[in-house]
Parts: structure tokens; C-alpha cells; sequence
């Protein structure tokens, strides 16, 4: 199985992650709507596990 590739920007060179999703699990309907908002929720999901950390991180340096 093939995950789909994560750019940096919208140039696609630069590769940052990638991600698989199984129809009928993570997304309801094979369609490229479903997979497009499965990927801005992986995303979203991904953006506020970061800043979390990073706001562990600066509270505990200081």
C-alpha cells in the first residue's frame, strides 16, 4: 500500500510525510472529496499536537 505524499508547499519538492486511510474506516466513501478532508483533518490534527508540545517545551525552559 502507497501513502499519499505531504508537501512543504504547493512547488511538491519537498516531501514532509505521508499517509494512508482505509475506506469504510478512516474515510466513508472512496471518493477524492472524503480523502481531501481526511488529509486537512490529519493535518489540522497534526498542526495542534505540534504547537501543544511546543508550548510544553517553552513552559518547561524557562
Amino acid at each position: 500500500m502507497q501513502g499519499v505524499p505531504i508537501f512543504s508547499d504547493s512547488s511538491e519538492e519537498i516531501p514532509v510525510d505521508a499517509f494512508t486511510a482505509a475506506v469504510g474506516f478512516e474515510i466513508l466513501n472512496n471518493s477524492v472529496q472524503d480523502a481531501e478532508q481526511f488529509a486537512k483533518d490529519v493535518i489540522d490534527s497534526e498542526e495542534k499536537e505540534y504547537l501543544r508540545l511546543l508550548e510544553e517545551y517553552n513552559r518547561n525552559s524557562t
